[in-house]
């Protein structure tokens, strides 16, 4: 059975302590829970490549401070790897509002995020996190270095920002700099924040 790595990079929030709580009920023997603070304004990169680096897993996975995995998630992920010696995984996540990501099967800016992606864990053929453009960026660098193909998981393995309720947030996160500069860049992220 694969065994997982976690990364979760965080700055603290009150929400780390609920995406915690949905990874640790879910671990088994030989996974590792790797959380870094991350005060570096870069959104967790340089903590996502120190952990990486030290990872023992089979399996890399990646979780922001206020995502949470779903029931049973890292069983179905632990299950898709040992199907797919070697392959990269891009699952899916849900939205408050109903929405997906992926919306479709698609390397495109903003179809896919960090939570998604799992990737086999190769010494020395790891893609930086450190100055990437986009989450795509990850996969395809790790496909090139690693030699591996990249298929598409139907399958919802968590949930993006489930501590976040009421018309104010979602406004707050609509009009943050960052998420409207990955819509102009052509980001499906449009149909994703509409409530």
């Amino acid at each position: 059975m694969a065994t997982l790595s976690i990364i979760v990079p965080t700055l603290g929030r009150r929400t780390l302590v609920g995406t915690l709580e949905s990874i640790a009920k879910q671990l088994q023997p030989g996974d590792e829970l790797m959380v870094s603070c991350n005060n570096d304004g870069n959104y967790g990169d340089r903590s996502l490549d120190r952990c990486q680096a030290k990872a023992e897993g089979d399996i890399i996975l990646f979780c922001d401070d206020d995502d949470v995995y779903t029931d049973g998630a890292l069983d179905r992920i632990r299950a898709w790897a040992d199907e797919n010696p070697g392959k990269i995984g891009l699952f899916r996540r849900g939205f408050n509002n109903g929405a997906m990501q992926w919306r479709r099967p698609e390397l495109t800016p903003g179809n896919i995020q960090r939570m998604c992606i799992a990737l086999p864990n190769v010494p020395g053929k790891m893609p930086r996190w450190t100055g990437y453009q986009t989450e795509v960026s990850i996969p395809v660098s790790a496909a090139e270095l690693q030699g591996a193909e990249i298929v598409f998981v139907d399958d919802v393995i968590g949930l993006a920002r489930p501590f976040e309720v009421g018309t104010l947030r979602r406004l707050r996160y609509r009009l943050r700099l960052r998420t409207r500069m990955r819509i102009l860049r052509g980001a499906e992220e449009a149909d994703v924040l509409r409530p």
